[in-house]
């Protein structure tokens, strides 16, 4: 056996080009599986639940229906235990489902609470290995645990919203301050970025924190939290509903606002941001769902990014090695189906 830990993930050189046509419904929410199986993106739109796999090109299964409305939020993770991405799904219909994965599909599971919600995260915030879930709306944050068995209850004590935020969109989980437990950022429609310390005890509990993140109201899309300075932390890029994007670089557990000095200007406006390790190159990288398009972001080693390949305009993205050929791809949702995007 040969066991290799790169330091720097890099992909083709080539430049990036479609795979095929697109596919699927228009301007869907995606959100990327992985399991023994393979890897597969689903396609989720108001009433319609597609599975699309690489398989001698683009494939599409019809999955179950989501719970009703107009899908706002998904998250992929192993939520029973069984070593494959499930689905939680929340629409402006409906209180949030599981939808479990079998396979290369997706069978319904069970409702999270009674009411709808606008924005979802998970990650083990209690270490006791079960993927456990935020879920936030108006001015309302809940912290659901995980029995193992894809069961969740609300633990009102672990976390709230309460004279903090009022308005709730997006949520990121990561460990921002390096003590092994999962910090929470939210982002608000209006309001400022607000944000929440594991507590250091490892309880899973959340203590607010308004010293993470510079108090700037911004009406927020959607956040990723993810290392885009290749030094191992996680830093937050925000797609701003209607504006350029804004970058945060992680410093010992908070938040820099250094959009001005690592993007290129002016910023691209962004409905979504992927950040991971796309070219031939040890830096990260980001693709960026626009509807306009926008440029992808190619990683410098001076921590800056520069303009790169173009990138069709698309209202969300994901970044996954979609044919599992050891390379990431970009699988963007546009107006003409489902588009993925190989070097």
């Amino acid at each position: 056996m040969t066991l290799a830990l790169p330091t720097c993930v890099k992909g083709p050189a080539a430049a990036p080009h479609p795979v095929g046509s697109p596919i699927g419904p228009a301007d869907a929410k995606l959100a990327a599986s992985q399991g023994p199986g393979g890897t597969v993106v689903v396609a989720i739109t108001m009433g319609s639940l597609n599975v699309i796999d690489a398989r001698d090109g683009l494939t599409i299964t019809q999955g179950p229906a989501p719970p009703a409305g107009a899908p706002v939020a998904v998250v992929a993770a192993d939520l029973d235990g069984d070593c494959d991405d499930d689905l939680v799904i929340a629409t402006d219909g409906a209180p949030p489902m599981v939808f479990l994965r079998e396979g290369a599909t997706f069978v319904v599971g069970k409702s999270i609470g009674t009411a709808a919600v606008t924005a979802i995260a998970a990650a083990d915030v209690d270490h006791d290995g079960r993927i456990d879930l935020v879920l936030g709306a108006g001015a309302s944050l809940e912290l659901w645990r995980n029995d193992g068995s894809s069961a969740f209850t609300n633990d009102p004590n672990a976390l709230s919203g309460a004279g903090h935020v009022v308005d709730v969109r997006a949520l990121a989980l990561g460990d921002l301050d390096a003590d092994g437990n999962p910090d929470l950022v939210v982002g608000q429609a209006g309001q400022t970025l607000e944000a929440w310390l594991g507590n250091s005890g490892g309880t899973g509990s959340f203590d607010f924190a308004s010293a993470v993140v510079p108090p700037v109201q911004l009406d927020v899309e959607r956040l990723t939290l993810a290392d885009a300075d290749g030094d191992y932390d996680p830093d937050l890029a925000v797609a701003v509903r209607g504006a350029a994007m804004r970058l945060y670089i992680d410093r010992e557990g908070r938040l820099e606002d250094q959009s001005f000095v690592r993007l290129p200007q002016p910023a691209p406006v962004a409905r979504t941001i992927a950040i991971g390790g796309w070219d031939d190159g040890c830096e990260p990288d980001a693709v960026i769902a626009s509807d306009t398009g926008a440029p992808s972001l190619h990683g410098q080693p001076t921590g800056m990014f520069a303009a790169d390949a173009a990138v069709p305009a698309a209202s969300d993205l994901v970044m996954v090695d979609l044919d599992d050929d050891g390379d990431l791809d970009a699988v963007l949702a546009t107006t003409r189906g489902v588009i993925w995007l190989a070097r």
